[in-house]
């Protein structure tokens, strides 16, 4: 009887929206362990337990109510280090308080852990956005990049476009670690970005802000003249514009790219 009136209790307290922490006081061996985890069992409720009669010390931490002690300057228990050892468990320790370590471990395992794909491009860096130039190959799309960069913008990557999902809307692109800070241009081999116009004519990551898809001219096919319609490629589940452009002799893809960046920066101060 005292058993389910003490569940009872339990159960009407954790269904509170604006809980207080719960203290369950009573005799010695009457059963306050086996409530708790019986009540965690049956909710699917993670209990951790500390038994202070056992670890003298976490006794002395507790009652002190330092918090910096107990961030900065506990000890880990022997324990602990046999268990993670048996089990190939890491094991990390911090000097930094407890929500500076959080939050590193947050951005940490936020970029590891975060959706990637590889796609064929050249992405670059215009006025602060990230322009990801996408079209078939041998189309101009690394001369279209040095071009570019002559006029003083940012390499991030050519060819190899790692592209990783930050957030829910959000995509980052870099460049793998072989050819960094290099581009292909056939008839000159492979050259690096870097040595030629110094470190400022390149980027080690970008956040990706629209793309521009180049393909042949077609004379048959009817292409936006007006600039209202607008187009979307979807990439990791982030759709992200894109604009169609033909490619063909006399017109200047380096400078149109230029202008897509300043209307898309544009149209972002309209909003």
């Amino acid at each position: 009887m005292l058993q389910r009136t003490a569940e009872n209790y339990l159960n009407a307290w954790h269904q509170k929206s604006r809980r207080k922490p719960l203290v369950i006081r009573g005799a010695r061996q009457v059963g306050k362990s086996t409530l708790v985890r019986r009540f965690a069992q049956n909710n699917n409720l993670t209990l951790n337990e500390i038994n202070l009669e056992q670890h003298l010390y976490l006794d002395k931490i507790f009652k002190s109510l330092d918090m910096d002690v107990i961030t900065k300057e506990l000890e880990i228990p022997l324990e602990l280090l046999e268990v993670s050892a048996a089990g190939k468990t890491p094991l990390l320790r911090s000097s930094d308080i407890s929500s500076v370590s959080i939050a590193k471990m947050a951005n940490y395992l936020e970029r590891r852990l975060a959706p990637r794909m590889t796609i064929h491009g050249v992405l670059i860096q215009i006025f602060g956005l990230g322009v990801l130039i996408l079209g078939p190959s041998g189309i101009g799309k690394s001369e279209c990049a040095l071009e570019l960069i002559l006029k003083g913008h940012r390499l991030i990557t050519d060819d190899y476009v790692e592209l990783t999902k930050r957030g829910i809307d959000r995509l980052a692109g870099a460049g793998g670690k072989t050819l960094k800070h290099h581009i292909e241009l056939r008839g000159l081999g492979i050259i690096n970005i870097k040595e030629l116009f110094g470190i400022s004519a390149t980027g080690a990551a970008q956040n990706v802000d629209f793309a521009v898809r180049l393909e042949r001219w077609n004379p048959e096919a009817e292409y936006d003249r007006l600039g209202l319609d607008q187009s979307f490629i979807e990439y990791l589940g982030v759709s992200i514009p894109v604009i169609d452009m033909p490619v063909a002799p006399g017109r200047n893809i380096a400078t149109l790219v230029e202008v897509a960046a300043r209307l898309h920066l544009l149209r972002r101060k309209r909003e």
